[in-house]
C-alpha cells in the first residue's frame, strides 16, 4: 500500500482491491466511498437531512414492505459489482437481504436515497448513479434540500423531477411508498 494522500489527519492509503479498502475503511471514524481506485471522503448526514430521513420512515412505515421487516437503512457500505464501494444516504433493504448479509453475502438495494452534497459535481452524482445501476439497483432518489426537490432515476437516462405537491413514488421498487414531495421537507410533525 503506498500512501496517495492525506485527510483530516487520516493517512489515505492506496488500494489495489475493494476488499482491501473495505477492510481499512470499517476501521476509520469518518466515512469514505471507493470508485474507480480512489478514495472519496463521504460527507456524514446533515441536522437537516434528519428531518428528511425522519419524514422518509414516518412515510416507509405504512408500506406492506415495512410490514413485512423490510428497512431504509443509513449509511450502509455496499460493495458494487463493478469493483466500487458507496455509502447510499439510505437504501432500501428486504429482511432476506439482511440475513444474508450476515452470512457474508454483499446485497444490492432495490433502491438507493443520496442527498446531494456541496461538494458533489454533475460528473460525481452521474458516477455514482451510475455505479449503482451497473449493480442492479432499481431506483434512486437524489434529495436536493436546499431546492426541496427529488431526482427519481429509474435508469441514468430516465429521470423525474418532483417538487412541491408532485407525488414522489417508489413505484415499482415500493409500490406503496408516495408522498407529496414537499411533505417530506416540513419542520414541524404534523401533516
Amino acid at each position: 500500500m503506498n500512501v496517495v494522500t492525506e485527510s483530516k489527519n487520516v493517512i489515505i492509503p492506496h488500494f489495489q482491491t475493494v476488499e482491501a479498502f473495505e477492510e481499512w475503511a470499517y476501521e476509520q471514524e469518518f466515512g469514505y466511498e471507493f470508485a474507480n481506485h480512489e478514495v472519496i471522503e463521504k460527507e456524514m448526514i446533515k441536522d437537516v437531512e434528519l428531518m428528511i430521513i425522519w419524514w422518509l420512515n414516518k412515510f416507509f412505515k405504512s408500506t406492506d414492505a415495512y410490514k413485512n421487516e423490510a428497512d431504509l437503512v443509513s449509511e450502509v457500505g455496499m460493495r458494487l459489482k463493478n469493483g466500487n464501494f458507496r455509502i447510499p444516504d439510505l437504501a432500501y433493504f428486504t429482511t432476506e437481504q439482511h440475513f444474508s448479509a450476515a452470512k457474508g453475502d454483499h446485497p444490492i438495494p432495490s433502491l438507493a436515497i443520496e442527498f446531494l452534497s456541496k461538494s458533489e459535481s454533475a460528473e460525481d452524482i452521474a458516477d455514482k448513479i451510475n455505479d449503482y445501476f451497473e449493480s442492479d439497483v432499481k431506483m434512486v432518489w437524489y434529495i436536493y434540500p436546499k431546492t426541496e426537490m427529488i431526482y427519481i432515476y429509474t435508469s441514468p437516462k430516465d429521470i423525474k423531477v418532483c417538487q412541491g405537491e408532485d407525488i414522489c413514488s417508489a413505484s415499482p421498487v415500493i409500490p406503496d411508498f408516495k408522498f407529496q414531495t414537499k411533505d417530506i421537507f416540513k419542520t414541524e410533525p404534523n401533516l
